[in-house]
């Protein structure tokens, strides 16, 4: 970890005792993106995960898999559907988002011309790359900095996306900001549901080891509630 976010993520894919550790690594050329470090050479295991793996990053426009996911939303008329419902959740001036040749562009409210997705800014491209990629079935989702472009007014509706019982897939995300700990502290105690989260504290000791400790969902709304600082 850094303070600038996540640079390693380890997965280890086991069933019953460990079977692959599958290490992913951000790239140099591009700080925003990560990539799996063995990917020339992935086994079967490895291979699944990477499928099922989905990494929402700052530079969303320019992301192939973010294009990719789009075409295959495009080509189902109730995906499509449930995309257009979501993001007006959110954008509620978005009349349509198509494809353009190989761009993808969207279609505001008053409007006479259609505008490229890297126009649309920040904000709303993570939302809509989160939203494909729950659209696509991903299994796992990795979220840096969560928080970063977006207004907080979208925050809880994103939260609830992400806490949908719908929702299959199983989220990482980071974050530093104590409004987003207020608002799923609260959805939280709203659904009423146990161990739906763990939050990590991750943290760097005298010697300078990173270490990290556990909140569990009780834990973690007991000291929301009670305003006991947990990011320290």
């Amino acid at each position: 970890m850094s303070i600038k976010g996540i640079n390693t993520i380890i997965f280890d894919y086991s069933n019953n005792e460990i079977i692959e550790r599958i290490k992913i690594s951000r790239k140099q050329v591009n700080p925003f993106q990560m990539e799996f470090q063995n990917a020339l050479k992935l086994n079967k295991a490895q291979k699944t995960l990477h499928k099922k793996a989905e990494f929402v990053c700052e530079d969303n426009a320019y992301n192939k898999t973010l294009r990719n996911n789009f075409k295959d939303i495009f080509l189902s008329a109730r995906k499509r559907r449930d995309l257009m419902e979501k993001i007006r959740n959110f954008f509620n001036d978005i009349e349509d988002i198509t494809m353009l040749g190989n761009k993808i562009v969207v279609q505001k409210e008053g409007l006479d011309t259609l505008l490229n997705l890297r126009l649309m800014g920040s904000g709303f491209q993570k939302i809509f790359a989160i939203i494909l990629s729950v659209l696509k079935n991903r299994k796992y989702i990795l979220i840096d900095e969560i928080e970063n472009g977006l207004h907080f007014k979208d925050i809880n509706s994103l939260l609830q996306i992400i806490l949908d019982d719908d929702t299959k897939a199983q989220f990482f995300i980071t974050t530093h900001n104590e409004e987003i700990l207020k608002h799923l502290n609260s959805l939280l105690e709203n659904k009423g549901t146990e161990n739906l989260v763990s939050i990590f504290k991750v943290y760097e000791d005298a010697k300078q080891n990173i270490k990290t400790g556990r909140y569990s969902q009780e834990n973690f709304i007991f000291n929301t509630n009670h305003n006991n600082e947990m990011r320290d």
